[in-house]
């Protein structure tokens, strides 16, 4: 099994069987699949070369102050130079979520690192689906709605891998607890962002002082 072929069996069945094939992957199955962590920095780097290439800003704050436009610029420009390093990052969060919402499933926290690390793969390929809708809008009024659907579509398909894998839980608990997986996510996500921009903001200040 070459290599390109083991991406494109991985990428296949994210989108076919995401949950089932991720719990066969933990069960030793692995000889067709690409790993999960190569997967997700193989899909990063290509995402991150192609948003540097085409200087995508996903910039949408207008109504705030020069300096906090000017701080989430730069946090954006380095999150696309260091996009694969970036997904690591957030990789521990959504695992401490999960792992604790589905904690009396039986799988240990590295199990769900790999569960996560898979879901992350398969969040990365639905952002090159978006990736002509950003280009086309950045700077727009419409690049948040956009920004949302893809958020949105990120999280209906991580709460049905999460429905698939977790298979002795019920389906509308499953889904219930997948959604807030990914709500504890977006707010840990949000206060880490807050806490970059205001030490950002506290450095730059201080510089001129």
């Amino acid at each position: 099994m070459h290599w390109d072929a083991g991406i494109t069996y991985s990428i296949k069945q994210l989108f076919s069987r995401p949950g089932h094939s991720i719990r066969e992957f933990l069960e030793g199955k692995r000889v067709k699949h690409f790993s999960p962590v190569g997967l997700v920095l193989f899909l990063a780097g290509i995402y991150g070369v192609i948003a540097i290439s085409a200087h995508l800003d996903l910039s949408t704050i207008k109504e705030e102050s020069e300096e906090v436009r000017t701080v989430i610029h730069s946090f954006n420009e380095w999150s696309a130079h260091h996009y694969a390093s970036t997904q690591l990052l957030i990789l521990p969060f959504l695992t401490i979520a999960s792992y604790l919402l589905f904690r009396k499933q039986g799988y240990n926290f590295f199990e769900h690192v790999i569960l996560n690390t898979f879901i992350t793969a398969q969040k990365i390929v639905v952002g090159f689906c978006f990736l002509p809708l950003l280009f086309w809008q950045q700077g727009t009024e419409q690049l948040q709605l956009i920004i949302n659907v893809q958020f949105l579509t990120n999280t209906l398909f991580a709460c049905w891998t999460y429905a698939q894998f977790f298979q002795h839980l019920s389906k509308t608990k499953a889904w219930l607890l997948g959604f807030v997986t990914q709500m504890l996510l977006f707010i840990q996500a949000i206060l880490v962002l807050t806490v970059v921009i205001e030490v950002i903001s506290w450095i730059n200040w201080h510089k001129f002082i």
